[in-house]
């Protein structure tokens, strides 16, 4: 019997022109680069591989998403997929009809986390009514060009309980991504030729699909007009398989097919013949949600020096399937890998309307309850040497607070700050009750207090922390703020909405810091990766200490922002080195008394030990620094 891993296709592939932009809308399309990497325009975000759902996305209609063709779409401005629109969930199908009469499904994101079902592809020759024309259609491969999007798909004749039927490569063309016309079916090799995927190598296109009589292997054809096509002949040949696609990175051309639950990839100079077995990948099941399974047929995403894989998974005994993506990385041997459990354990982007406005314009995002695991899995012998490796200034002894790990149930959702607060927010504060913070009574020590013209700020005439540097502006968190402070604004802004803002416990911190990851940070273990989510020393230059803007590094997945880095930020707690002992399981809220208040996150001034998720640090409530501020909780009561 056919292997159902063939309808799985995916073509997902970056194209272009030359090494140049096109003109026009296609100027923001990512072109082959000879020097191995693949430019993409500044419109196109970068793809958030650390956010995004597992899976993907799965079809909301007949759960039969597979298949899927991804590029950013410039005319839309957002990513998008179109995908075979299996009828998985189809009653009482005859054999394989579940597969068959199927239509081209599309799905949008302006994000890549949240996707959305736009409906099916219309157009000529029974695209859109795969039913009616008794038609179905399988494995779409798009691509924008000139202006214009360009799909070729796979047309199977008929509707069948097994696989059968005539099958040919159609080509289609659209300026809005939604509804095609038919432009030609190519002269292949053979009347039965599917999964197509079409790649551009200087002035020639090329197209290189399955042929299903000519011994189930890859064969290409070429042309220069995309009118025209000639036959090259089999190309790769030495198992079976299906899906083959085509993408250039890191200095050579790579191509990936489906050999049945095991994903191969070869690799060629040119592009076109002499293409060489490189690895397998996606062989193993993984531990995401309808993850468990091998991935099939792939397809890929490429931006810049990073390229991201996208696969089918077939995850129940039944029909349905859905869509992965993981990263593919390039260990120092030069062999492709792929860790498609590196966000095994982060939790999904919270829904729509998880985020509230307050009367000060400050956003706050809701926290759902849950349970996770609270502190360092990790000895604190192997932090020290992670982050000293000499032992020459930090001593396993700075870790020992964070252990052992404990499980911890966050019993009621809470609404948490999507920044610290701002000074902006604060001097509302300060003018609507005059409160004098700790730094005014003690004279104005440090850089924080009355400035001449007896507005509350920060002057220049105090920063031993950072002379010459640049002054906050009122989207920098503030800093300088004690503790008692800190308590003093959410009481007012409590009384002023009447509601109950506080500071978030240190569990609560923790858990909302983590959004359900157990790495290090809360998108990894890398510290080459910390300055894309943090403001912390490395990243700070002699004329730019202090802090910044809140904002502008990358979110967590529930989209809080600066939970590391930046500033520090104050926690309800007392602090107890050892009170992860034997701490009460449900909604911990530290030792009954205590000489300190934790803080957690990181600043600007510190290193990245300091940015971990688990890591904690303690200040006497009176105390206050350049790079000490906090954010706000709500209960979600109110």
């Amino acid at each position: 019997m056919k292997a159902i891993a063939c309808l799985f296709h995916i073509s997902a592939v970056r194209m272009s022109g030359s090494n140049s932009f096109l003109a026009g809308a296609a100027a923001t399309l990512a072109l082959w680069c000879a020097g191995g990497g693949v430019a993409f325009a500044a419109d196109e975000p970068p793809f958030p591989i650390d956010r995004a759902p597992a899976p993907l996305f799965d079809d909301p209609i007949w759960h039969g998403a597979t298949d899927p063709s991804a590029l950013w779409n410039p005319l839309a401005r957002e990513f998008t997929i179109y995908y075979t629109q299996l009828r998985a969930t189809l009653k009482n199908p005859n054999g394989v009809e579940w597969a068959h009469g199927t239509a081209i499904g599309i799905a949008t994101s302006k994000d890549g986390v949240k996707w959305k079902c736009e409906g099916i592809c219309t157009g000529d020759e029974g695209l859109g009514t795969p039913i009616e024309s008794k038609l179905t259609w399988w494995a779409p491969s798009v691509i924008f060009h000139e202006g214009t999007l360009h799909m070729f798909v796979s047309r199977v004749d008929g509707i069948y309980s097994g696989f059968g039927g005539k099958r040919n490569i159609l080509h289609f063309t659209s300026s809005d991504g939604r509804k095609w016309k038919y432009q030609m079916t190519l002269p292949l090799s053979s009347e039965n030729c599917i999964d197509p995927c079409i790649y551009q190598i200087g002035a020639m296109w090329y197209v290189c699909y399955k042929d299903e009589v000519n011994g189930h292997f890859t064969h290409v054809a070429e042309s220069t007009d995309l009118r025209t096509w000639k036959v090259r002949g089999k190309v790769v040949s030495d198992v079976p398989h299906e899906g083959p696609l085509v993408w250039r990175w890191k200095g050579a051309y790579w191509m990936i097919v489906d050999a049945g639950a095991r994903l191969r990839i070869f690799r060629s100079v040119s592009g076109i013949d002499a293409w060489e077995y490189h690895t397998t990948i996606l062989q193993a099941p993984g531990k995401r949600p309808k993850d468990g399974v091998p991935g099939y047929h792939a397809g890929m995403l490429v931006q810049g020096e990073r390229a991201f894989v996208f696969y089918s998974v077939h995850y129940n005994r039944d029909n349905e399937t859905a869509i992965q993506v993981a990263e593919l990385e390039m260990d120092a041997a030069g062999m492709i890998v792929c860790d498609r459990d590196r966000y095994a354990n982060k939790a999904e982007a919270l829904p729509e309307g998880a985020t509230i406005t307050n009367s000060l314009g400050m956003k706050l995002v809701l926290i759902p309850a849950g349970e996770f695991q609270m502190g360092s899995g990790e000895s604190a012998v192997d932090l020290a040497k992670a982050y000293d490796p000499e032992g020459k200034s930090i001593q396993p002894d700075y870790f020992a607070n964070e252990q052992p790990q404990h499980r911890v149930r966050i019993t009621r959702p809470f609404y948490l700050g999507q920044n610290p607060v701002t000074l902006g927010e604060f001097l509302t504060f300060h003018k609507d009750t005059n409160y004098q913070m700790e730094a005014e009574r003690d004279g104005g020590k440090g850089d924080f207090g009355k400035l001449e013209n007896g507005q509350l700020g920060y002057s220049a005439a105090f920063r031993p922390w950072a002379p010459g540097g640049k002054m906050p502006t009122s989207e920098d968190p503030v800093v300088w703020v004690s503790w008692n402070d800190a308590a003093a604004f959410c009481e007012w802004l409590g009384k002023k909405e009447g509601k109950t803002y506080r500071l978030p416990t240190e569990a609560q911190w923790e858990y909302a810091c983590r959004a359900g990851s157990t790495t290090r940070y809360y998108f990894g273990d890398r510290v080459s990766e910390l300055a894309d989510y943090a403001w912390y020393s490395p990243v700070r230059t002699d004329d730019n200490w202090g802090t910044h803007p809140v904002g502008g590094k990358k979110p967590n997945t529930w989209g809080l922002y600066d939970m590391c880095g930046n500033a520090w930020q104050w926690c309800a707690d007392w602090y107890g080195k050892d009170y992860y002992a034997n701490p009460p399981p449900d909604d911990p809220k530290g030792p009954d008394t205590g000489t300190e208040r934790v803080m957690r996150g990181g600043g600007w001034s510190g290193d990245a030990r300091h940015c971990r998720s688990a890591n904690r640090f303690a200040v006497v409530p009176s105390g206050r620094h350049s790079n000490i501020g906090f954010r706000v909780a709500l209960t979600a009561d109110n």
